[in-house]
C-alpha cells in the first residue's frame, strides 16, 4: 500500500533521466492513490526508459493513471517496450488504467514492439488493453502485440487503446481478444481516435456500448485515419460507430472460420515471431508471441 509515483522497480524518473530495464519483473501488488505502475510508475521532462524481456504479475489498483509497466510519461519524455508483458489485474477507479501504459501526455513518445497485456483493465475513462489514454501531440506506435483481457469502463475505452486526443498512432499487426464495454466513445481496438493509421490488425472481442460504439474505432475525431486490411469478428448493432463518414473506414466484418494461420500470413505478419501452430479461433486460441 502507498501513496503516488509507485513502480514496482522504479518510481520517478525525470530531467533527462535514463532507466533501462531488462529481463526484469514485479511479482507484488500494489495499491495506492495516483501514478501507480507494475515496474515504472512515471518519466517526466525529456526522461527515456527502456524495457525490455521484462513483466509484471501483480495486480494493481489506484485511483488515476494505474498501468501493468509504466503509468505516465510526459514533457518530451520517451518510452520504448518490447518483448514485455503483464499479466495482472488493473483497477483505476477514475481514469486512464492501461495494460501496459496508462497515459501519455504532451508531446511524449511511446513505442511497444511485440508486447502483450493479459490481465483485465478497468478504469471510469480512458481504459486500454495496452495503453489507457495518450494525447496533446504525443506519438504512438505499436507493432506485433496484443491483448486477451476484458476492458471495461464508462467513456473512451478501447481494446488495445482507450483514448488518443490530439495525436498520432500507427497499429500494424496487432489483436484484441478481450470483451470491451462502456458507454460511450468504445472500440474494439481504440475508444477514440484523431489521426493515424491502423493496418492488419483484427478485434475478436465483443463490444458494448451506447454511442460511439465500433468494432475497430468507437469516435473518429481527425480526417487523417487510415484504416486497412483491419477486421472485426462480432457483427453488432452499430458497430460501424456513429461518427464515421465512410463506415468502411472501420474496418470489415469477417467470420470465425476464415481466421486461420494463412489469413495472418496473407496479411504479412511475420512467421518468426508469431506461433500460428495452435491457432484454433473458435475455441479461443490465438497467435502468440514466439
Amino acid at each position: 500500500n502507498a501513496g503516488y509515483n509507485v513502480g514496482g522497480l522504479v518510481g520517478y524518473s525525470t530531467n533527462g533521466s535514463f532507466v533501462k530495464i531488462e529481463a526484469s519483473f514485479n511479482k507484488g501488488d500494489i495499491s495506492g492513490e495516483d501514478y501507480l505502475a507494475g515496474l515504472v510508475s512515471t518519466s517526466s521532462y525529456s526522461s527515456k526508459i527502456e524495457i525490455r524481456n521484462s513483466y509484471n504479475i501483480g495486480n494493481l489498483t489506484g485511483t488515476f493513471v494505474v498501468g501493468g509497466l509504466v503509468g505516465d510519461s510526459y514533457d518530451n519524455s520517451t518510452i520504448f517496450i518490447e518483448n514485455s508483458y503483464n499479466i495482472g489485474q488493473i483497477n483505476a477507479s477514475s481514469s486512464c488504467a492501461g495494460g501496459l501504459v496508462a497515459y501519455s501526455d504532451n508531446t511524449s513518445w511511446l513505442d511497444i514492439f511485440s508486447s502483450y497485456n493479459s490481465g483485465d483493465v478497468s478504469g471510469t475513462y480512458y481504459a486500454g488493453g495496452l495503453v489507457g489514454s495518450f494525447n496533446y501531440s504525443s506519438y504512438l506506435t505499436i507493432e506485433n502485440s496484443y491483448n486477451l483481457g476484458d476492458v471495461s469502463g464508462d467513456n473512451w475505452i478501447g481494446g488495445l487503446v482507450g483514448d488518443g486526443h490530439a495525436s498520432d498512432l500507427i497499429l500494424t499487426n496487432t489483436y484484441n481478444a478481450g470483451n470491451v464495454s462502456g458507454n460511450n466513445f468504445v472500440g474494439g481496438i481504440v475508444g477514440r481516435m484523431h489521426r493515424g493509421k491502423i493496418t492488419s490488425s483484427i478485434n475478436f472481442g465483443e463490444v458494448k456500448g451506447e454511442t460511439y460504439v465500433g468494432g475497430i474505432v468507437g469516435e473518429k475525431t481527425g480526417p487523417s485515419i487510415t484504416i486497412t486490411d483491419t477486421y472485426y469478428t462480432n457483427d453488432l448493432l452499430d458497430l460501424d460507430g456513429y461518427d464515421f463518414i465512410n463506415p468502411t473506414e472501420s474496418g470489415q466484418f469477417i467470420t470465425l472460420d476464415l481466421v486461420n494461420a494463412e489469413f495472418f500470413v496473407l496479411l504479412g505478419w511475420d512467421e518468426d515471431l508469431w506461433d500460428f501452430t495452435t491457432i484454433d479461433v473458435l475455441n479461443g486460441l490465438y497467435p502468440l508471441l514466439k
